[in-house]
Formats: structure tokens, sequence, C-alpha cells
């Protein structure tokens, strides 16, 4: 579940925007893999959430070809934080 959004910079070539969730996680022998074309976490695929692990692949896609990135910091069983850092 997202607990919180904010925008974190607005400047004149890019902003960066932070999402957290206070989720599952995403345990550290995971996290390389994360970005990976239909990749699911071990502790995802065990539990009850759904998805496919095309979401955030192709969101890392989209943002890399239009010069932006995204990135996030993960504990197990204590959420993550996504940063996009959106280029205009």
């Amino acid at each position: 579940m997202v607990e919180k959004s904010s925008l974190l910079i607005k400047g004149r070539h890019n902003t960066v925007i932070a999402v957290r969730d206070t989720g599952i996680g995403i345990p550290p022998e995971s996290q390389k893999k994360l970005f990976t074309l239909f990749y699911r976490a071990a502790n995802a695929v065990d539990s009850n959430h759904s998805g496919n692990g095309i979401g955030l692949a192709f969101a890392r896609n989209i943002m890399r070809n239009n010069g932006g990135d995204i990135t996030f910091q993960s504990r197990a069983r204590q959420g993550h934080h996504v940063l996009c850092n959106v280029c205009k």
C-alpha cells in the first residue's frame, strides 16, 4: 500500500518524485533483479499480492528512454522507497 508520495525537487531540467510504501519490501537477494522483465521477488510470489513482473521493468525502460531513471531502496518487511527522476 502506498503510504506517501512527495515531490522532492522541481528543477528547470528535471523533477524528482518519491513514493514510499509499507508493503512487504524487497529482500536483498532479489534487489538486483527487480527491474528484470517478468521477475517477481520470492516474497511477492509467496504472498497474496498479484502481479506479473512487468511494471517496474517497463517504467524504468520508459524513464531511461526519456533521459530519466527509477531507483529504489528497500528492506524486507519494511516497505520501500522508489525515486523517479523525470527529465523535462
